[in-house]
């Protein structure tokens, strides 16, 4: 059903682009790009600066894993000089517009934050189990055999893979209007020197704590991150779940880990329920806090300016603060 609705859509957006007139861009208009979600939309608009109209493709507040094109998008897709996307399994959609989409004088340029970096495959090996100990064993077991050619899609939660991304997005746009290519690359290299002053600052955290295990009551979007940082986890589902509501069975292991590790924090996700996390707090005593994967942010949060390296600081500040107690 979905991809006849994607279908029905392209076939009305492809109509409706063909009678419109397509002019050349003027020498000096702003490189249009659409992104997708909310980091494709910073990393962009950071780059881009004054030079650059950055439209983000998916409403704040909307759940990106279930996102389904309207024709309005396909024709925003079709009329931009860049379109930035993840990759993944959340935008098979992508692939079918790209390759129907007639590109005018302009052309289209796509960038896919997947190709940006050096991608992970899934790891269920901390994802709690509700069938038995396989995945928290780390067994090679058919459940994980059947993951092991899907990539986790989440790169954007390690912030050395958000330098790679800024770089690359940085290279596309001096492409596409080289007379700006001084201003891409000072905008691109104070937004990376941030980013690596808070990637200092998680490393030296982490490196000073005996215990680094997280518990995360919710999805987990954080591979690349724990990566980065090599923190032990365990999660009661993978980043891209449909659930959103784990067994008795999942929820009673998480609460086994946490008083066996003397957990004192249980994290859940930004626009998930907390009610596992509060279930977990309620059986151990441990206090529960959010964390931001950054997929998305609300309308509040984009009028007031919020960025992914704010988020992302949010986030060090949280994590701080629960090593602490």
């Amino acid at each position: 059903m979905k991809k006849i609705f994607t279908v029905i859509c392209l076939s009305l957006a492809m109509i409706l682009t063909g009678c419109a007139e397509i002019n050349p861009p003027a020498e000096n208009e702003k490189i249009s790009v659409v992104a997708t979600i909310f980091p494709c939309y910073d990393f962009a608009r950071q780059v881009g600066g004054d030079c650059a109209d950055v439209t983000l493709l998916i409403p704040p507040g909307s759940e990106s894993h279930s996102y389904e094109p309207t024709s309005a998008d396909i024709i925003k897709i079709s009329g931009c000089d860049l379109f930035i996307y993840v990759g993944g399994e959340s935008d098979k959609w992508v692939d079918e517009i790209i390759g129907s989409v007639k590109p005018g004088d302009k052309g289209l340029r796509t960038l896919k934050l997947m190709d940006c970096v050096s991608v992970l495959e899934e790891d269920l090996t901390g994802i709690v189990s509700d069938e038995d100990e396989q995945a928290e064993d780390g067994d090679d077991s058919a459940e994980h055999s059947a993951h092991e050619d899907e990539y986790d899609e989440h790169v954007w939660t390690s912030l050395r893979n958000a330098e790679k991304i800024l770089t690359s997005v940085e290279a596309v746009f001096s492409e596409l209007d080289p007379e700006n290519s001084d201003i891409f690359e000072k905008n691109c290299a104070s937004y990376v020197s941030d980013i690596s002053d808070l990637d200092s600052k998680f490393t030296e955290l982490f490196n000073s704590v005996t215990d680094k295990t997280m518990i995360f009551a919710d999805r987990f979007p954080f591979l690349y991150f724990t990566r980065d940082y090599e923190i032990p986890y365990y999660a009661a589902f993978p980043g891209c779940a449909s659930q959103t509501e784990p067994s008795i069975l999942v929820i009673s292991k998480l609460i086994d880990k946490v008083k066996e590790a003397k957990i004192k924090t249980v994290y859940y996700m930004d626009f998930s329920s907390s009610k596992t996390a509060a279930s977990i707090s309620e059986a151990t005593g441990a206090e529960t806090a959010c964390l931001y994967s950054c997929h998305n942010v609300t309308d509040e949060q984009l009028k007031s300016g919020v960025t992914y390296l704010s988020l992302m600081t949010e986030n060090y500040n949280t994590i701080k603060n629960a090593f602490e107690k």
